[in-house]
């Protein structure tokens, strides 16, 4: 429902490191790296500072990140509702053939 990028960004920006990140969503850093870095080619965007001592968050990339928090939540939201109304059609299905 929406990139799963959103999440690498979303971490990494949380956690000012690209290997906490990884660690986070049990991906390597260099996956994880590749996808912040995809994202950003292809977008044509820099959501961070690189240095040794880790990652900060561009000011575009905040609006990204707080955007994608957003949109995030609502897929989880859309999903869940989704679930639920599956759940009570098998639940008035069951029923229909008793």
């Amino acid at each position: 429902m929406y990139d799963r990028r959103l999440e690498a960004i979303t971490a990494a920006a949380e956690l000012g490191s690209f290997s906490r990140a990884a660690a986070k969503l049990r991906v390597s850093t260099p996956a994880l790296v590749k996808q912040v870095s995809g994202f950003e080619a292809e977008f044509g965007i820099t959501l961070f500072e690189r240095s040794h001592s880790g990652v900060k968050v561009t000011p575009a990339g905040a609006l990204l990140v707080d955007d994608a928090r957003s949109i995030m939540r609502q897929s989880e939201d859309a999903l869940r509702r989704a679930d639920a109304r599956r759940a009570a059609m098998a639940v008035r299905c069951a029923w229909a053939f008793r």
